[in-house]
Formats: structure tokens, C-alpha cells, sequence
């Protein structure tokens, strides 16, 4: 049996009896339905489980970031002094238009003989 024969026949089949073609397509479509519903039903479980715990881990950065901060609060404050010593001092040299002054470095050579002998 050829293709078009194939094709002729079903579609006599279905002239024949639309009601249980309809019936059988329908319930076809119900399974299908009810699979992704079933399934749906699965990822949402995982996305319930995920969220709560990205809610828990945020609760839990919260809380040891406050420790921290509160433990390295004097370490924190003498930081802050420090960079904004320097950024004043950078910015009064940019205004002031003095470039500072350069460090000279050693070359690599001189660094390993002074070690050697040392």
C-alpha cells in the first residue's frame, strides 16, 4: 500500500465516523494536557523550593554581613580615613597641577645581588 492509498483510506475512515475520530483526538489532547499540567506541577515545586532558598540565603548573608561589619567596625572606620585622606590629597594635587613625584626603581639584577649579599 502506497502513501496515497494510505492517505485515501484514513481519510475515508474518518468521513466514515467523525464522532470517534473527534473523540479519539480529543482524548488524545486530554493526555497530552494532563502530562504538562503533571509537569507543571513539578517545576513549580522546584521553583517553590529554589525561591525559599534564595530567600534563606539572603537572610543568612544579611545576618554575617552584620556581624562584619560590626566586629571590623573600628578595621572599617580607619579604612574609610585612609581613602579619604588619599582622595583628598589626590584631588588637591590634580588642582594644584603638581604631578608627584616619581619613585626610581631598581632593576631585577640589582634586587638579586643585593639579596646575595645580604
Amino acid at each position: 500500500m502506497n502513501f496515497q492509498e494510505k492517505l485515501t483510506d484514513l481519510a475515508q475512515r474518518v468521513r466514515s465516523n467523525p464522532a470517534a475520530f473527534a473523540s479519539a483526538a480529543a482524548a488524545a489532547a486530554r493526555r497530552r494536557l494532563e502530562a504538562g499540567q503533571r509537569r507543571m506541577h513539578v517545576l513549580r515545586k522546584s521553583f517553590d523550593v529554589l525561591n525559599s532558598a534564595g530567600q534563606e540565603f539572603g537572610q543568612v548573608t544579611r545576618h554575617h554581613a552584620n556581624r562584619l561589619m560590626k566586629q571590623n567596625s573600628p578595621l572599617l572606620a580607619a579604612a574609610g580615613k585612609d581613602i579619604s585622606a588619599l582622595a583628598r590629597t589626590t584631588f588637591r594635587t590634580l588642582v594644584d597641577g603638581k604631578a608627584p613625584r616619581q619613585r626610581s626603581r631598581r632593576g631585577t639584577k640589582s634586587r638579586s645581588r643585593t639579596r646575595k649579599q645580604g
